[in-house]
């Protein structure tokens, strides 16, 4: 009964607790929905449905590879392409599947591009509702098919009409902008860079190297990058079409990320599907056209595969990821504070020790963080200077409602002015959290609201009833009242 709405609004609309996004993919809600109809909310049928769809998209790569290179080399580059250790999290991560679902589309369409190129239209605008990164389809399509194919015009129908569709979203419900996906590279520092960077390069990449680093050194090494391969796209336009689209497609996000941050073009670890099979594909497209340049680019490319398969490891939990990411980037705010809330119930004092000092939190992160002191805080037993970063982290909205909740319980017994407003806010936040209700019962008690206390008190034991000390509150605000 709510898919309709969902399909229509940002991907995390059903779910409690998460502020609004930008991402409308309705082909993963409806995935969600139909492995929830299916498994009864059962995790297995969510992690089977990400191996399905990566085993669809690598035969989609056998598919499309096969008729120009023989079928058993197409196979040995599908079954790198089904374990390639850049592929870690898009297919053990549920969330992830976004980057499966928008190859998968996008491929396939591919394949069909030659006989129905009508029919590609339907698999693009599937790439589109998947992962916004499905818009580069088209120029895909060029590369692969070359111009004179005009393979490319149903994708960019399909690429027109979802941003119509989206536009209109955005007028109706209010969905954020996208601008296809401009603001998340800018905010990202850099995050399309993930599109070159494993196209050539995977993970090992990611945190290190020449562009990994901010700053100016990292921002010229881009420029003058961009500028040999804009030099050699240019040298190669009318001898090799495909190779110099090929060229550009690598050249595009590195030039996109240098202008929207040109002091922190930084490496992501986002787009990790579709850049695969940009590799693939301008590989081919190689051989095709510069059978010289394959050679060296795939030795690279398989021994930079197997140094990343050294960090599948690091993917083992939470703590591992941002402990692997602290050591190479310990000055990172976000990283901070990733492995602070990572380590905040097993190491207080280390979490508190991440924290300190840490500047470049947007407002929202820095009530995070204050959040994550404040838990620190209260395993060491230091109340009082919890409280301070309470306040900090408390608000009025469902992400605030832990810190809300908790500095309404510390200021309860305390003739804090504000203590109603805080817990006031806290019971809307959380209605069936019976601390926070027997903490506004405290504070009308207080206050000689004897009435009001009992109600809150009744609510307490309401929500539990084997809680002793919400019935003796409630009894002793019964009896005061009676006094009265």
């Amino acid at each position: 009964s709510t898919l309709p709405l969902a399909l229509v609004r940002d991907l995390f609309f059903n779910a409690e607790g998460v502020r609004p996004s930008p991402y409308w993919r309705p082909v993963v809600t409806c995935s969600y929905y139909l492995d929830h109809w299916i498994g009864g909310g059962s995790p297995v049928v969510f992690h089977l449905n990400n191996l399905v769809v990566l085993w669809v998209a690598a035969l989609g790569v056998w598919r499309l590879l096969a008729p120009r290179w023989g079928r058993v080399e197409a196979l040995a580059w599908a079954a790198l392409f089904t374990v390639h250790p850049v592929l870690v999290e898009s297919a053990s991560n549920i969330a992830a599947r976004t980057d499966l679902y928008c190859v998968a589309f996008g491929v396939w369409g591919l394949v069909i591009a030659k006989r129905h190129p009508w029919g590609s239209l339907a698999l693009v605008l599937g790439a589109c509702g998947s992962k916004e990164i499905g818009v580069i389809f088209p120029l895909v399509y060029v590369a692969w098919w070359g111009r004179e194919q005009y393979r490319w015009k149903a994708p960019a129908v399909a690429v027109f009409g979802f941003l119509g569709v989206r536009w209109l979203l955005v007028m109706q419900w209010g969905l954020e902008p996208l601008s296809l996906g401009l603001d998340a590279w800018q905010t990202a520092g850099g995050r399309a860079m993930a599109l070159v960077s494993q196209l050539l390069m995977p993970l090992p990449i990611a945190h290190g190297g020449l562009l990994a680093t901010p700053g100016p050194a990292s921002a010229i090494g881009g420029w003058l990058i961009c500028l040999l391969l804009g030099r050699a796209a240019w040298k190669w336009k009318r001898s090799a079409p495909g190779l110099a689209v090929a060229t550009v497609l690598v050249m595009g996000p590195i030039l996109i990320a240098l202008l929207a941050s040109p002091n922190q073009p930084r490496l992501s670890h986002g787009f990790l599907v579709v850049p695969l099979l940009g590799l693939i594909l301008a590989l081919q497209v190689m051989c095709q056209e510069r059978k010289s340049v394959a050679k060296p680019i795939g030795v690279g490319v398989l021994i930079l595969g197997f140094m990343s398969a050294t960090r599948v490891g690091v993917w083992e939990s939470d703590l591992t990821l941002f402990e692997a990411s602290h050591a190479l980037e310990s000055d990172d705010a976000e990283v901070r504070l990733n492995l602070a809330r990572t380590v905040v119930l097993g190491d207080p004092k280390r979490s508190v020790l991440l924290l300190e000092g840490v500047v470049g939190f947007s407002p929202r992160r820095k009530r995070e963080a204050a959040a994550v002191r404040a838990q620190a805080l209260l395993k060491l037993g230091e109340a009082e200077q919890a409280v301070e970063w309470l306040r900090i982290a408390a608000g009025s909205d469902t992400e605030s409602a832990w810190a809300t909740g908790t500095l309404c319980v510390l200021l309860a017994g305390s003739p804090d002015a504000e203590s109603e407003d805080i817990c006031r806010g806290a019971v809307d936040l959380l209605p069936d959290d019976a601390d926070v209700a027997n903490a506004l019962g405290i504070v009308y008690a207080r206050k000689g609201e004897l009435n009001s206390a009992a109600t809150w008190f009744g609510r307490a034991l309401e929500i539990a009833p084997q809680r002793a000390a919400f019935r003796a509150n409630l009894e002793a605000a019964h009896l005061a009242s009676q006094r009265q």
